[in-house]
């Protein structure tokens, strides 16, 4: 006749032992017979079991380890570890860890309340079930037979049972004694503070995963901003330039007029000083022609790039005293405006430093464009900069000064890089700016 026994008879169980060390669970003893003469059930012979030294206490495979274990030292035919899940009020248990006969119950759920597993948990006591088709109508789906099935409970949150550890015997001649029952308690102790290292380990890491991804937004932010901030600055310089132009220009350019009108006056002394006033006017005006000029020339609108850049590397030579070799294509095509802009303020930035810091004599501009990339090269023969500055660069690290940091954030808005190579014979940079930029989500 079928029957359901509930284990409380074994006071042992109620004990809360410190968890043995896997040597010493496997230590060649065997269990005893059941009650009922039940065969041997023998477990000197422990070598085939991964868990002395195999698999790291806590991970991932530990409670498969587990499993492997229960079904060696007890002859049972399937074994399996069920969690507690609950959504939007309904509970229900997982297999979410099986071995043996049953592996194909995996991942399989079933109500709480209409599960042996759900029992035991109520009861917070081992259960055993013989015959547990007569009972639960969920195991009739199972083709395998049920002859008994062993469910203790697993108290992993802080003391709350949030699962059971179960064994099944498919035949007859495998019963569950009170010796199988203390392994399995032991097996059960174990699994529970496994699948608690599990749990922190995993909140661990989905917390890790969630911090990864806020600075990796916070970044992305950062340099939409950063974007933003040299399109302003680059609009601002536009601005500027053009008010140059057309105010302060004009009003400069009119009152030279005016006093060339008094310089051919007949008194000397009145010649004399609005002579010098007049010097003084055109020098204005060219300075605020170079300024304009530097803030945003207008060939990088009207002409692009490449007549924009022959005219800056002539004013600057000519400024500087230091020529400049330039080799751009005579059909140099026109760029994105974001690019072109980019690279000439890449190109005036290189050489105002190569003007002040690198002792140089002369310098070297390249540029150049295909189907893929627009590159522009410059290259100085002085006396080279420091390793760290280069290594900083490289590594995208810190240590740069505003001008190279500022060179590489605007490659970087373009998805471009800033190569840089220097020794004691000179220092050669390049800019490489691709024609298709990946598309980025604008991020609120």
């Amino acid at each position: 006749m079928s029957t359901l026994h509930n284990q409380r008879f074994f006071p042992a169980l109620r004990s809360n032992p410190q968890p043995p060390s896997p040597d010493e669970l496997l230590g060649g003893r065997k269990l005893s017979t059941s009650s009922q003469g039940s065969q041997h059930v023998d477990v000197s012979n422990a070598d085939p079991l991964t868990l002395d030294g195999q698999i790291s206490y806590g991970t991932e495979e530990f409670p498969d380890a587990l499993l492997k274990a229960a079904l060696h030292l007890t002859n049972a035919g399937s074994a399996g570890i069920s969690l507690l899940e609950r959504n939007n009020g309904a509970e229900t248990l997982r297999c979410t860890y099986v071995a043996g006969a049953c592996k194909s119950l995996t991942c399989r759920t079933t109500p709480r309340r209409l599960s042996p597993c759900g029992l035991t948990m109520d009861s917070g006591m081992p259960q055993s079930f013989r015959y547990p088709r007569q009972f639960f109508s969920r195991t009739k789906s199972l083709q395998l037979p049920i002859v008994e099935l062993l469910v203790l409970p697993l108290p992993i949150s802080a003391g709350e049972i949030q699962g059971t550890i179960w064994i099944i015997a498919h035949d007859g001649q495998t019963q569950f004694g009170p010796e199988v029952i203390r392994v399995m308690t032991i097996l059960a102790e174990l699994t529970a503070s496994a699948l608690s290292g599990i749990t922190l380990m995993r909140a661990e890491r989905e917390a890790r995963e969630q911090a990864e991804v806020q600075i990796e937004d916070r970044t992305h932010a950062l340099r939409l901003l950063s974007r933003r901030l040299m399109q302003v600055q680059d609009e601002e310089h536009r601005r500027i330039a053009r008010d140059l132009h057309d105010s302060v220009g004009q009003q400069l350019a009119a009152l030279a007029m005016n006093l060339s009108l008094m310089e051919s006056a007949d008194n000397s002394k009145l010649t004399s000083l609005i002579s010098e006033s007049n010097k003084a006017v055109q020098e204005g005006i060219l300075e605020i022609r170079t300024i304009s000029h530097l803030l945003h020339p207008p060939l990088l609108d009207e002409a692009g790039i490449a007549s924009a850049a022959r005219i800056f590397i002539e004013e600057f030579s000519r400024r500087s005293g230091m020529p400049v070799e330039c080799e751009i294509p005579e059909d140099f095509k026109r760029l994105p405006i974001l690019i072109e802009t980019a690279l000439f303020r890449v190109l005036q930035e290189c050489l105002t430093n190569i003007h002040r810091h690198s002792g140089t004599s002369k310098a070297s501009v390249s540029l150049d464009c295909d189907q893929t990339s627009a590159t522009l090269i410059i290259r100085d023969y002085g006396k080279g900069l420091p390793a760290h500055v280069v290594r900083a660069l490289r590594d995208g690290g810190k240590g740069l000064g505003i001008g190279l940091t500022g060179m590489r954030e605007r490659m970087r808005e373009l998805d471009g890089t800033l190569k840089l190579y220097s020794n004691t014979g000179g220092t050669t940079l390049a800019a490489i700016a691709p024609l298709k930029q990946r598309s980025k989500p604008e991020h609120g």
